[in-house]
């Protein structure tokens, strides 16, 4: 599904960000990336979903696959249908005004036509249990339901691949709970899901493999069952 071979990342003001890093995730695995503050992770997840080179400059080394094909020949455009991005603050993402139409919003950027973007979002929506807020103005939701909504926006364009950046970071324990709800769910469809997130607590039992970044290499990688002695970090 996902290959990283050799993959070292310098800013345009030559920091080096990323060192060396070859990563394999398979379909349908749950991996979640940690570390500090500092570390990489977001670096990388922007590696995985195109925004680099595509969007973020600097010198990228290495290769990246998805499914088989370059990620640096895939478009932005069509990056987006493969790999649904959460950010760690949902809002900054959004297109639209109203949830309804913020759902639609990359639907219809795919060309679906009218009839199957209604049906996409309609079901996104109740898959997220956000169907009551589907007229309400995004910026007058939770954070909680920023996200859900972030989530529902990626599911309607039905991603095989989703990547959440440090998704808790603005929730409380409800919505954390929630939030791994959905996550479950997510694995449950097959889904790959990839989270960069350093708050461990509530992905012990999800996680099929967490990966241990520091100063942009991969120091160790755990299976799930290895954790039990794992001091979160």
């Amino acid at each position: 599904m996902i290959l990283l071979k050799n993959i070292s990342y310098e800013t345009p003001y030559k920091d080096r960000i990323l060192t060396n890093i070859s990563l394999e995730i398979k379909t349908g695995e749950f991996v979640v990336i940690t570390g500090k503050s500092g570390s990489g992770k977001t670096t990388l997840g922007y590696v995985i979903n195109g925004l680099i080179p595509h969007y973020y400059r600097g010198e990228l080394k290495g290769s990246a696959y998805i499914n088989g094909k370059n990620i640096n020949e895939i478009s932005l455009f069509k990056m987006g249908g493969l790999v649904g991005t959460v950010f760690q603050e949902p809002k900054n993402q959004f297109f639209m005004m109203d949830v309804f139409n913020e759902v639609a919003f990359g639907c219809s950027n795919m060309g679906l036509k009218r009839d199957d973007i209604l049906v996409h979002t309609e079901k996104s929506l109740e898959v997220l249990g956000i169907k009551h807020l589907k007229e309400r103005n995004i910026f007058n939701l939770s954070s909680g339901e920023r996200q859900k909504l972030a989530i529902a926006s990626c599911n309607a364009m039905s991603p095989d691949v989703y990547l959440f950046d440090e998704p808790t970071a603005n929730l409380d324990i409800a919505s954390i709970l929630d939030l791994k709800k959905i996550l479950k769910l997510l694995k449950q469809k097959g889904k790959t899901v990839i989270v960069l997130e350093h708050r461990l607590f509530y992905l012990c039992e999800i996680l099929d493999r967490m990966i241990l970044l520091n100063n942009g290499k991969i120091e160790k990688e755990y299976l799930r069952n290895e954790l039990i002695n794992v001091d979160e970090k």
